[in-house]
């Protein structure tokens, strides 16, 4: 909902009515209407959605130390925004975050209660796609740095195709492809479009739900 600042004669609005979203930034106003999808019902956002709903009910359980305990972590373990800096989540946005995650990749009933109290023992170094000696074929390899264990996960996901390498791709584009031990270092993925481009991305997952790093490579897949 929009919020109204001036009663009498107000010239400034932030925030969002009727599809529109208003927002003021370094003194300059701007207006935008809010992106309706195409396809508004995809078999991830059902999950998705599912998935949040029922997290919502497991908050709404939890006592009051243990939202606390949620509410500490999230300050001691800011989030990387994706532009060089970070910022802090709350205690139930870090709760949702983490389950997310455990759900999504180690099943439900996996969920966790209170927060983790031991960091990832490993990150993803560095990747590498290879073009594979098959059609569609891409070889996925990486380094990690400390001591990853097959307790763990390593999430895989992919973007494309795409018809030159010049293509960047962005965060939104990619999607999950597999998980795997965390103690792997390669994967083939043989089902690629011949001889189109992809992005690849890998990152390390602990058994607590707690995520690292993405590092990704482009591959062009066996013709």
């Amino acid at each position: 909902m929009a919020k109204v600042l001036g009663p009498m004669h107000s010239d400034r609005v932030k925030g969002s009515i009727s599809g529109f979203t208003f927002r003021e930034y370094r003194g300059q106003s701007s207006v935008s209407r809010r992106a309706r999808p195409v396809k508004r019902e995809t078999t991830p956002l059902s999950s998705n959605r599912s998935i949040f709903s029922y997290l919502s009910k497991k908050w709404g359980a939890l006592s009051a130390f243990n939202r606390n305990l949620w509410y500490l972590y999230a300050v001691a373990h800011p989030r990387n925004n994706g532009m060089g800096g970070t910022f802090q989540l709350d205690g139930n946005q870090m709760f949702m975050s983490i389950n997310h995650t455990v759900i999504r990749i180690m099943g439900s009933g996996a969920e966790k209660t209170v927060p983790p109290v031991t960091l990832p023992v490993a990150t993803v170094d560095t990747v590498t796609a290879a073009t594979g000696a098959a059609a569609g074929q891409c070889d996925l390899a990486w380094t990690t740095l400390g001591s990853p264990v097959a307790g763990g996960y390593l999430e895989i996901q992919y973007a494309g195709p795409f018809s030159s390498p010049g293509r960047m791709s962005i965060g939104s584009r990619f999607r999950y492809l597999t998980d795997i031990a965390g103690n792997n270092v390669s994967v083939i993925w043989p089902s690629g479009q011949p001889g189109a481009w992809y992005w690849f991305r890998v990152r390390y997952v602990d058994a607590n739900g707690e995520i690292t790093n993405w590092v990704a490579d482009q591959c062009q897949a066996g013709a």
